[in-house]
């Protein structure tokens, strides 16, 4: 989908849920990524997102780790349940 502004084009992608968690460890920091799944596209376009990037988003965070904590496997594999939607702008 493409969206007319005042001088540039954009494109939408609708994230459709959050489907894995990972920590990046970089010398003493670390990062936090999502796998992300988009609205319309399959499992081989899902691509890591890290959570800064979703910072206009908390609500989707928060439901998944609600679902993840809430969600789990006698192993302790979280059982992933699909979230809200949300729409990320990008040129």
């Amino acid at each position: 989908m493409h969206v007319e502004g005042d001088t540039e084009t954009y494109r939408l992608w609708v994230l459709e849920r959050l489907l894995n968690k990972r920590i990046i460890r970089r010398g003493r920091g670390s990062s936090t990524e999502y796998l992300a799944r988009w609205q319309g596209w399959g499992p081989e376009h899902d691509m890591w997102i890290n959570a800064k990037e979703l910072d206009h988003a908390p609500e989707l965070i928060d439901a998944y780790e609600e679902n993840a904590n809430r969600n789990v496997t006698a192993n302790g594999t979280p059982i992933m349940q699909r979230a809200q939607a949300v729409v990320i702008l990008a040129r």
